[in-house]
């Protein structure tokens, strides 16, 4: 089941990776999430400044890890 599957895999990354790693797995979940993120008004000021801040984020994450394609989400929020 999924949770049990969480479970096992929140214990094998606090086990086996770094704190490091498990920061920069927490803040590629959260532009994952903002990516996937459905806007309810998406001309509102409070949804471009959103898009603004993760522009902002994934471009700080590209300079600290430019080993990662970052092309999707920069495009996406970009455009928007």
């Amino acid at each position: 089941n999924y949770y049990a599957t969480q479970y096992v895999w929140e214990k094998f990354v606090e086990t086996y990776f770094e704190v490091e790693t498990q920061a920069l797995m927490q803040e590629i979940a959260s532009i994952n999430l903002a990516y996937q993120h459905k806007p309810f008004n998406a001309n509102s000021q409070q949804h471009q400044l959103f898009l603004q801040n993760y522009y902002k984020k994934i471009k700080k994450m590209q300079e600290q890890h430019p080993s990662i394609d970052w092309s999707a989400e920069l495009n996406y929020f970009s455009q928007q």
